[in-house]
């Protein structure tokens, strides 16, 4: 049976075929349809599945990540909801952190509320951080209160009770009251979708949660139909923003966790395609058609956290945007895409981005309506892109569209020429990109310096050396099938589900008894919401991590305990003071030491025995030349492109990957074509094609020739 991955971007829906060995077949690349996703996604398979020869009805698996709750978040189009609140507690989410995140700036704006001061309700209950019931439910309050909300035409429901975390009997008793009175109008409980400590996190999570589930479920019914009426009967499944794939049901109940659905994939797959010392220290680098996506990968694992921000009004400000509390592959997001506009500002400085021309109408070059300045637009402009190789010239760019957008927005306002006005916005989007990625490996006491960097996404492999030679990198590695990568690796993804659970204890009250009591069915419990069977105890089903900290201190580090068949607390202290030495500068405390959290993964136990190793990248695409949807030429043709550095357009050889000999090299500039994505080296560096269809360029091994600095 064949397999294959859907990503769906703000530009492209992407997607790859697989088969039973795990090996790419083929991959495909369409305009994404923003005003209704499942019509590019639907029709995409059907062309991917055309074009391998494959019917449909022979896919047995497909992985999807998407973007839907991200924009849906950002753009405000979620349903309306309606929160109920523990009495006197209805301002907690005007609240916040009660801190600014810039004590300088008089005009700080945060996001609006996702649920509006007059769509909460208050209801009498209140149970103590023990647990122990103080007021009981009132019935009647809640009652009133949904019949008021459904009276304000709500569509969705959120419940966020005090300490639910600790003792979830009134949001559970709640529930059931709400479907009673609401019937079908989807309900969010905090204790099931965020049962942690904290509640301004735990509530905008819950209400995040609530606010996408409508849009969500509609439009998972929407692809699961669709694709059902084009034959498919396999099995589909979604990916989480933490790197594993979950059913649609279990989608549709916590949307919340789809946030960085897409982009979660790629960086998931990127370490394995280092081989060697070298994939022990791995940035992934994802460009696609609307942000720039970068992931530090240590000792072949995606660092992840449990905390993320989205729909930021001040930039990259961290504190400007929503805060919500999921597990997520640790990545560095900013507004630098394809498609992302370039403009003067208030300063009469170029930048670029974040706002983007997205797919409709896209940019100028697209020829389908927009007029404003884009990277592609530039990108195209340069040389870099040739307007009638692109998509392997199934699309045919609009040059002087793209000359005339940059002319009006960039040149004309700078007094400067077309040429320096498009690598303006290409290196402006070069050193956006370097610097995020120097702030992210500083936050994280990382060196970058001779990190192997995975260039993946639509534009990633265009401006990846550059990126490279700024953070000082010693390689960059495109592998097959990059402009497409994202949907390679959700087809890597493992079926598994993740929970975070608050329950303190003393580390000397720490008990094999205790462990028994709480873990046990704890594990049951991820299973059972995760939608997935037989919790076992075997250790290599369950992943175990812990957030511990000194009694009396605010913040916690975390720990990993998935190789301890036995919670043993001197074990854990010594594990705890080397984390915490790591963390705050080499020194440990004598005081007492507790558990706070408790982060549990687990791992369907059926799937364990049906799931393949990670896709074979032992060569590109079956049928590579069929899918690079370019000719072979037999010869390298020419491209004058425009280096900023010598200010003049220089001669670049243009080779068809697909041609490419096994172990052919050379030294750049060179521009290596696919047709899901453009290669550039834009240096002298030494590039090796090797015989699996990897590029791999040496940053540190340059051309003895003399002559013009390309870079």
């Amino acid at each position: 049976m064949y397999s294959v991955g859907i990503d769906i971007g703000g530009t492209f829906t992407d997607f790859a075929l697989l088969d039973a060995s795990r090996t790419p077949v083929q991959v495909h690349k369409r305009l994404t349809t923003p005003k209704n996703p499942a019509e590019a996604l639907i029709a995409g398979f059907v062309e991917l599945c055309r074009g391998a020869r494959v019917e449909t009805g022979e896919i047995g698996e497909i992985v999807h990540g998407t973007t839907l709750v991200t924009n849906s978040v950002i753009e405000r189009k979620g349903a309306r909801t309606g929160l109920l609140v523990t009495e006197g507690f209805a301002d907690i989410l005007d609240m916040g952190y009660e801190k600014r995140y810039d004590i300088f700036d008089l005009n700080l704006k945060f996001p609006a509320p996702i649920v509006p001061r007059f769509l909460r309700r208050e209801v009498r209950e209140r149970i103590r951080s023990d647990g122990d019931v103080v007021v009981s439910l009132g019935k009647e309050s809640v009652r009133h209160a949904v019949e008021s909300l459904l009276g304000d035409d709500v569509r969705s429901i959120a419940i966020c009770f005090l300490n639910s975390f600790v003792n979830p009997r009134h949001e559970r008793e709640a529930k059931a009251l709400v479907q009673e009175i609401a019937g079908d109008v989807p309900i969010s409980c905090s204790c099931e979708v965020l049962p942690q400590i904290r509640e301004y996190d735990r509530w905008v999570t819950t209400c995040v949660n609530a606010y996408t589930r409508p849009l969500v479920s509609s439009y998972l019914r929407d692809v699961t139909s669709g694709l059902q009426a084009q034959g498919f009967r396999g099995r589909l499944f979604i990916m989480t923003s933490s790197g594993t794939k979950i059913a649609p049901g279990i989608a549709a109940e916590f949307p919340v966790r789809l946030i960085e659905s897409g982009p979660a994939a790629g960086i998931s797959i990127a370490s394995s395609l280092v081989q060697g010392p070298f994939g022990e220290k791995v940035l992934s680098f994802d460009i696609g058609g609307t942000t720039a996506k970068g992931a530090f990968v240590v000792e072949r694992r995606p660092l992840k956290r449990y905390s993320l921000e989205v729909a930021r009004e001040n930039g990259q400000k961290p504190g400007s945007g929503i805060p919500l509390a999921i597990p997520v592959i640790d990545m560095i997001e900013i507004g630098s895409g394809g498609g992302s506009i370039a403009e003067i500002d208030k300063r009469g400085i170029l930048k670029v981005g974040p706002e983007s021309a997205g797919a409709d109408p896209g940019p100028a070059c697209y020829a389908k309506g927009g007029g404003r300045p884009t990277l592609t637009d530039a990108n195209l402009i340069l040389g870099v892109i040739g307007h009638d190789r692109f998509l392997g010239g199934e699309m045919a760019l609009d040059l002087d569209a793209a000359r005339q957008a940059i002319a009006d927005g960039v040149a004309r306002p700078l007094g400067i020429s077309e040429d320096e006005a498009a690598w303006g916005i290409h290196e402006t989007v070069n050193e956006d990109i370097a610097r995020a990625f120097r702030v992210h490996a500083a936050e994280r006491g990382i060196d970058q310096r001779g990190f192997s960097i995975v260039a993946f996404g639509g534009c990633g492999p265009m401006h990846a050396t550059a990126v490279a030679r700024k953070l000082r990198a010693a390689r960059v590695i495109v592998p097959p099938g990059a402009g497409v990568l994202s949907a390679i690796g959700l087809l890597t993804a493992r079926h598994a589900f993740e929970t975070k659970k608050t329950q303190c204890i003393a580390l000397n009250d720490l008990t094999p008894e205790w462990c028994a009591r709480f873990v046990r069915p704890f594990v049951e419990e991820t299973a059972r919401v995760g939608g997935l069977k037989g919790a076992s105890e075997r250790r290599h089903d369950t992943r175990l991590k812990l957030d511990m900290r000194y009694i009396g201190q605010g913040y916690e580090v975390e720990i990993d305990a998935s190789d301890l068949s036995e919670l043993d607390p001197a074990i854990l202290k010594e594990r705890f003071e080397a984390a915490y030495r790591a963390v705050f500068g080499g020194f440990v405390l004598s005081n007492d030491i507790e558990i706070v959290a408790w982060k549990i993964e687990y791992e369907s136990d059926d799937f364990l025995k049906e799931r393949s190793s990670d896709a074979n990248f032992s060569g590109a695409p079956r049928n590579a030349a069929r899918t690079s949807g370019l000719r072979r030429t037999g010869s390298a043709a020419t491209r004058l492109v425009y280096f900023g550095s010598a200010r003049q357009r220089l001669p670049v050889p243009v080779h068809l990957r697909a041609d490419l000999p096994p172990y052919w090299t050379c030294h750049g500039p060179v521009i290596l074509e696919d047709k899901e994505c453009t290669i550039f080296i834009d240096g002298d560096e030494l590039v090796t094609f090797g015989a699996d269809g990897t590029v791999t360029v040496d940053m540190e091994r340059r051309s003895s020739r003399q002559g013009v600095a390309y870079a």
